[in-house]
């Protein structure tokens, strides 16, 4: 059964059936990806919003209304629509947040309109970046390892066999990323995702990552390999992921929840 798609106008009347009264921060989240990015979210959402209701947040994922058009530049076009739709008919603040959840994937192909877009971010306070150095999954490989973890033989099979007569330290998880050209960046992830993902059933995949430890886990590894901003001069080199940016204003929340 396909799954019923949010549209902004969705989300919208959404935010003005369930935030009537009091002072509401109200969050909303577009994403490039059209179902890690969503399960991942939903799930989420699903886990933690009776809490967030609490505290007067209300967390929202915006839908593509279409599976295509997955660029920066679309993400944000939809996210617009919302924001605009929102300036209409709710009484949003500069403290309402917005969020493009996007990744770099072929930097060459995406420099100028990432660039674009932190611009637009400067411009607007209500509109946030949470940007992936290469991709989403490296965001979701650290809920269960940090980055400077070595990488697993598998991953590094190649090596393996050049140097069977003698002992050669497996290079980590940052190191072979990095080390790995720009383009097969995303396979890699998803390759070193794959292998250390505690369970691999489709019942339970998504469940792992919203655990309130790994959460905690992901948004301190984050913050520990540091943020990955256009205008840094080892860009894109350097990976990184300022999805937990978004996640951290959650953190205590995550702490008390398992």
């Amino acid at each position: 059964m396909p799954r019923e798609r949010n549209d902004y106008q969705r989300i919208v009347q959404d935010i003005l059936d369930e935030c009537k009264d009091g002072n509401w921060k109200i969050y909303v989240i577009a994403a490039e990806g059209d179902k890690t990015e969503y399960f991942y979210f939903q799930k989420l959402i699903q886990q933690y919003s009776l809490q967030l209701n609490k505290r007067n947040i209300k967390l929202k994922y915006l839908d593509r209304i279409h599976s295509g058009d997955s660029a920066p530049a679309a993400v944000y076009a939809q996210l617009k629509q919302c924001y605009d739709e929102l300036v209409k008919k709710y009484d949003i603040q500069e403290y309402d947040e917005l969020w493009m959840i996007i990744d770099t994937d072929d930097y060459n192909n995406r420099k100028v309109q990432i660039q674009q877009l932190t611009k637009l971010c400067h411009d607007n306070e209500n509109f946030k970046i949470g940007l992936s150095n290469p991709c989403f999954e490296l965001w979701l490989i650290l809920h269960f390892v940090d980055a400077d973890t070595q990488l697993a033989k598998s991953n590094n099979s190649q090596k393996s066999k050049t140097n069977k007569k003698r002992k050669v330290k497996q290079p980590t998880i940052r190191e072979s990323i990095e080390n790995e050209g720009i383009k097969g960046r995303p396979k890699l992830c998803k390759q070193v995702l794959d292998d250390i993902h505690p369970d691999k059933s489709k019942s339970n995949y998504y469940k792992e990552f919203i655990k309130g430890k790994y959460l905690v886990a992901a948004i301190e590894r984050a913050r520990k390999l540091g943020d990955c901003h256009p205008t840094d001069k080892d860009f894109p080199q350097r990976i990184g992921t300022m999805v937990y940016k978004l996640l951290e204003q959650f953190s205590e929340l995550f702490e008390q929840l398992d």
